[in-house]
C-alpha cells in the first residue's frame, strides 16, 4: 500500500515525525562528530563525517513519510561506511569508503 504524498513539508504528520526524531538524530550526530574529530587522524574521515551531518540535516526536506524513510536509510548507509573508514583509519590500514575511495592513515 502506497503512502499518500504530503502536499507540503508542514503536514502535521510529517512535521511531528521530523521535528523530534531529526532533532535527536542531529544532536547525536554532532556529538559523534566531535568525538571522532578527537581521535581520527585523517581529514578524509572528518570530511565524510561532515557529509553525514549534512545528510541528516537534509532529512527535514522530505515531503512524505516514504521519502523520510528512504532518506533515513541512506543516512544509515553513510554512517556504516563512516564507521568502517574511521575504524580502518584508526588502525592504520586501507579501507573502502562510501564512495569507493581508499583512506590511508599517516600514523603507523
Amino acid at each position: 500500500m502506497e503512502r499518500p504524498r504530503a502536499p507540503s513539508r508542514y503536514l502535521p504528520e510529517i512535521q511531528d515525525a521530523q521535528s523530534e526524531d531529526v532533532r535527536l538524530t542531529r544532536a547525536a550526530a554532532w556529538e559523534a562528530y566531535y568525538r571522532l574529530r578527537l581521535v581520527a587522524p585523517s581529514p578524509g574521515v572528518e570530511e565524510q563525517a561532515r557529509e553525514v551531518i549534512n545528510a541528516i540535516k537534509g532529512l527535514r526536506a522530505s515531503d512524505s513519510l516514504e521519502a523520510l524513510d528512504d532518506a533515513g536509510e541512506s543516512v544509515r548507509h553513510r554512517i556504516d561506511a563512516l564507521i568502517d573508514d574511521a575504524r580502518t583509519d584508526l588502525h592504520g590500514h586501507v579501507g573502502r569508503g562510501a564512495r569507493g575511495r581508499s583512506s590511508v592513515s599517516d600514523a603507523g
